[in-house]
């Protein structure tokens, strides 16, 4: 009677740990293989995470199919996807599957075709016919004789992914005629906008349109529908930038590049590259990736904004052409199964994108890039996996003995302190690319520049230099980090504030739609006609958004078109390529907008950036406040004066006297540093500690708060017992204490054995599932947090 392996198998879930199967001992697994198992009342998509001896005294349940003969995975994608697992606290399963498209989710298995001849002492007596799929026999005996990985290396066999195959033609739609278009919108409340040439559903949903309108418009004949060819790669309207293949690069940039270039014979070696906005770090990068893929390697370039992706894109693009695909949440699951599938097969070779790229396939990996490096979007904060990208591509590049090139014109103090401790090798571009001088910077302070009255967020020093700009056909950059109408609405007799139900926080004012939105849970609803504590009808929206200033802008400029940058007009995939190629081609003279306008930009004619409220941010209750604040005005700083002409940049502010304000203004990176590694260091924080967060939260206060203090009791008793030297800070209510209707208390520690430290956490919720922690409380633990609100 045949004997029985055991396996351990994650399954996605909230809960960590692993679940043990057992299958027939000549069963042979590997890590990240595909297996269906039973799992509650139908079967669940599991990922092999290793064998194990099991507990006699539990009863397994059988593995009921192995999907994949063997791992779909790269052994260097597995490893990662298993160290993200331990170090960041993760279910592997959730690293799994976030390392995959959706139709791999599902349990079923893959086939194979035929794509060449099999040597005979693989499958001695059958005939097989090219490109047919393996029929189940003839897959049997393959498995049987171990030669299917073999098939799959000699090429000789090949996957048909699962799910439904890709139709080689897309549904395209163009409009009849404009008679027809014109006569369909008179009867719409909300007509859609016009579009000229053809654009799928999925374009169309980017400008506006929504299904039903397709559908009412296609029914009456006014779109007309065709089928045409799939051509191209993913997001095929991101066009390639011819000009950067014929871009000489400047001396500084030669030198960065000779630097990085002999490490590209795989061999694991960091970079810091600290260039000043406008350097030409996306020249350098565009030209390293050039040599990795000559030499028949792939590259993975991360970036921090799906909203941004398309310039490095465009730029990629144009050096290495048809070799560059995206991959990132905002497509399409045809578009993210198709830029997968093509970097499996090695149809592409580069993968550009935001940190959910980190997991992205990239055949025989040469080379890794993190573009602004510093950036807070990198650390996901949720759901699971809560991983940092930039660290763990740190991680990616030493297990594919691969550089990585990270690079900053203000980058995070963890990484330049690294770099000043020789953990990375500090590569520097001190000038811009034009040889044009770093704009100049002045400070306005609010406090005796400002004006009062509804033009209140313009000092007459901004106003004065966006007539003189305006006047010289140049481009102006408006820089506000709080998008909507207003911060919040208050009755101006008893000063009441309508706030969210579910969080402790006040509704934002948006006039577009006149709706007051959480920008936290999402929660939105009608502005109260009636105060609900003293019966006043008298409403005030204070503090300004976007929305505002794109409102009152006009008022002011008249002649000036202005264009809004930020989360609610940039949504979809090819808006915030459009707005930005738009106002590159000089149709709007204003481009107003939230973070989204700091980086990654690079608008020749923009010669003023005015940041309305410098401070904003700083007094907030997280030790890296400072550190935001001075990368935000650098990066929009830098948006200036990247033509032939020197820029200016005007931060206006109320504190005038802020070292980091003043810092930021001299654009001092090294001065920054200087002044506040020495206040992490006498506090410490990172990168002089490692911290990990527990978060507690339910819906009855007073609970949470006693969960929380048990927590930390037992906590610290665990870390006596392993003698891991720690400080545990808390449990404190969290600084937005009430989220998404759950009061929320932290518990913060500071260690320097931070791998000990969760280690150790494994090992006691294996024993203690939860931790002790009652089921009617959530629990999250977040390895080196960034957001401490």
């Amino acid at each position: 009677m045949p004997g029985k392996r055991y396996w351990q198998i994650a399954v996605s879930g909230p809960m960590r740990r692993t679940f043990t199967y057992h299958a027939a001992d000549d069963v042979d697994l590997m890590p990240g293989q595909r297996v269906a198992v039973p799992f509650g009342p139908r079967p669940r998509v599991g990922f092999v995470v290793g064998p194990i001896e099991p507990d006699n005294t539990i009863v397994t349940k059988r593995i009921r199919d192995i999907l994949d003969p063997v791992p779909i995975l790269s052994d260097e994608l597995t490893r990662l996807c298993l160290w993200i697992a331990d170090y960041y606290f993760a279910n592997p399963a959730d690293v799994f599957a976030a390392a995959l498209p959706t139709e791999f989710r599902k349990t079923r298995a893959l086939h194979y075709h035929w794509a060449g001849n099999p040597p005979s002492e693989a499958l001695p007596n059958s005939s097989i016919e090219i490109g047919q799929v393996v029929n189940p026999d003839d897959l049997s005996t393959l498995r049987q004789r171990g030669t299917l990985a073999t098939g799959l290396d000699e090429k000789w066999l090949e996957p048909v992914w699962p799910g439904r195959p890709m139709s080689p033609t897309v549904t395209h739609y163009r409009l009849a005629d404009d008679t027809a278009f014109a006569t369909y919108c008179e009867s719409r409340r909300q007509p859609p906008p016009p579009f000229t040439g053809s654009a799928t559903r999925d374009q169309l949903r980017d400008l506006g349109w929504t299904d039903y309108q397709v559908r009412t418009a296609r029914s009456a004949g006014v779109l007309i529908a065709e089928e045409i060819p799939e051509t191209g790669a993913p997001l095929a309207f991101i066009d390639a930038d011819e000009r950067i293949s014929g871009q000489v690069l400047t001396p500084d940039q030669q030198a960065v590049v000779d630097t990085v270039r002999p490490a590209l014979d795989q061999r694991n070696e960091s970079f810091l590259l600290h260039g000043v906005t406008g350097s030409g770090k996306t020249r350098v990068y565009a030209e390293l990736a050039r040599h990795t893929v000559d030499s028949g390697q792939g590259v993975l370039m991360l970036t921090p904004e799906i909203a941004l992706t398309g310039s490095l894109v465009s730029a990629f693009r144009g050096v290495l052409g048809e070799a560059v695909t995206v991959l990132h949440s905002a497509m399409t699951e045809r578009e993210r199964l198709a830029s997968w599938v093509g970097l499996q097969s090695g149809r592409f070779r580069v993968a550009v994108g935001p940190r959910s790229a980190l997991l992205a396939p990239v055949p025989d990996l040469g080379l890794v890039i993190v573009d602004e490096e510093h950036d807070p979007s990198y650390k996901q904060d949720d759901p699971a996996p809560r991983f940092q990208a930039r660290d763990a591509a740190i991680m990616r590049a030493k297990l594919a003995d691969a550089p990585i090139v990270l690079g900053s014109a203000s980058p995070s103090l963890e990484t330049y302190h690294a770099a000043q401790q020789d953990r990375h090798r500090l590569l520097s571009l001190p000038k811009r690319a034009t040889n044009v001088p770093l704009p100049t910077v002045r400070i306005v302070d609010l406090r005796s520049e400002g004006v009062v009255g509804e033009h209140s967020w313009l000092s007459l020093p901004l106003k004065q230099a966006i007539d003189q700009r305006i006047n010289d056909g140049d481009q102006v950059i408006l820089f506000l980090n709080r998008r909507g109408y207003a911060g919040r609405m208050i009755c101006t007799d008893c000063g009441a504030i309508p706030g969210c139900p579910h969080c402790h926080l006040p509704l934002t004012y948006h006039k577009v739609g006149r709706r007051l939105t959480c920008h936290w849970c999402g929660h939105t609803e009608s502005p109260p006609e009636v105060c609900p504590d003293c019966k006043s009808t008298s409403w005030q929206a204070t503090g300004t958004g976007t929305q505002r200033i794109e409102e009152l802008v006009p008022q002011i400029y008249p002649m000036a078109s202005v264009a809004r940058f930020d989360a609610d007009t940039a949504r979809g995939r090819a808006r915030a390529w459009q707005l930005l190629q738009e106002f590159a081609a000089g149709k709007q003279q204003m481009l107003l907008g939230t973070q989204m306008v700091t980086k990654g930009l690079d608008l020749p004619n923009v010669t003023l950036v005015g940041v309305l409220n410098g401070d904003q941010g700083l007094d907030l209750p997280d030790f890296r406040a400072s550190e935001k604040t001075f990368a935000r005005l650098v990066q929009v700083a830098g948006r200036a004066g990247r033509g032939t002409k020197r820029g200016e940049v005007i931060i206006q502010t109320w504190d005038s006297g802020a070292d980091v304000i003043n810092l930021a203004a001299a654009q001092d990176y090294t001065g920054f540093y200087d002044h506040e590694i020495g206040d992490r260091s006498d506090r410490s924080f990172p990168p002089y500690v490692r911290l990990v967060a527990a978060i507690l939260s339910g819906t009855d206060e007073a609970k949470v708060a006693d969960a929380a203090l048990a927590l930390r009791e037992s906590l610290l008793r665990q870390l006596r017992s392993v003698s891991i030297d720690a400080e545990v800070l808390g449990p404190a209510p969290a600084p937005i204490y009430r989220l998404r209707g759950k009061f929320r208390r932290r518990i913060l520690v500071k260690t320097r054995q931070v791998t000990r430290l969760t280690a150790m956490l494994t090992e006691w919720e294996g024993t203690t599932p939860r931790f002790g922690v009652p089921s009617s409380f959530g629990i999250t633990i977040d390895v080196d947090p960034d957001d401490m609100m």
